[in-house]
């Protein structure tokens, strides 16, 4: 069917990113760009599954015009994540999304109200093709190189990523990005 071929395709493309990822060839000489900017391009992105699942997106952003990140790597995690909080959200439910900048760097959390994750399959969630409770919840497609891409990519930039999830109250994703500016 089409719909595997699509899924198959994204997958082969996960793949290859991750590939390159793995041989740092791609150059840290990054653009820099506004990471509000960047969450509002990946909400738009996936605005049919959003409006789809009816789920309300609450975003709060201080000090955006500090929020500068490295536009490439930076676009990956936010992408991965939010496709993840939307992927694993129930229907009917919030999103929220904070930008602030501390003395620790950028702090942008992602925080949904979903499935959540099992306290045991934490440990495991950075792994290639791993899926927490996969067989469980067959009918949400991945592959479960998400969060590899998205540890991969916030090495790379020395981004630091927090994950902390209870199940069935959902997940929450804070990426702590270095300040640029």
């Amino acid at each position: 069917s089409i719909k595997e071929i699509k899924r198959m395709t994204t997958m082969l493309e996960q793949l290859l990113l991750l590939a390159r990822l793995d041989t740092n060839s791609i150059v840290q000489k990054d653009i820099l760009v506004s990471l509000p900017a960047l969450i509002d391009e990946s909400i738009t992105h996936f605005k049919k599954n959003i409006t789809r699942k009816n789920i309300k997106v609450d975003l709060t952003i201080n000090q955006a015009e500090q929020a500068l990140v490295p536009h490439f790597y930076s676009n990956l995690i936010i992408n991965n994540i939010l496709s993840n909080a939307i992927k694993y959200s129930t229907n009917n439910s919030t999103i929220e999304i904070s930008v602030d900048v501390n003395e620790a760097g950028i702090v942008c959390s992602i925080k949904d109200e979903g499935i959540g994750i099992k306290e045991a399959d934490l440990d495991h969630i950075y792994e290639n093709f791993f899926r927490s409770d996969s067989m469980k919840y067959k009918h949400i497609p991945g592959h479960g190189m998400g969060l590899s891409i998205v540890k991969k990519c916030s090495e790379a930039i020395q981004a630091k990523v927090n994950i902390s999830s209870t199940l069935n109250a959902g997940t929450t994703v804070t990426i702590v990005f270095l300040s640029k500016s």
